[in-house]
């Protein structure tokens, strides 16, 4: 799993999506840790080069639309 992957995942999806999300896309378990350190590794160096952008949405909005009780970070590009 690579950038490019990461990258196709979020162009097609067409809207912000989370980490989890991303994730899920790419086949991975979502509730296993350890997947998501490869796909944030991705994402961050996505980021580094503004090839992705992000938004943080407050735990009142992760809560209303992803029952997360905590803020999030959505990737677009």
């Amino acid at each position: 799993m690579g950038q490019s992957e990461v990258l196709n995942v979020v162009e097609k999806a067409g809207k912000p999506l989370s980490l989890g999300e991303i994730a899920k896309e790419l086949g991975y378990d979502v509730q296993a840790r350890c997947c998501h350190k490869g796909v944030s590794h991705a994402i961050a160096k996505l980021l580094k080069y503004r090839e992705l952008k992000c938004i943080e949405i407050d735990r009142f909005q992760a809560k209303e639309k992803y029952n997360c009780d905590r803020r999030m970070r959505l990737y677009y590009v």
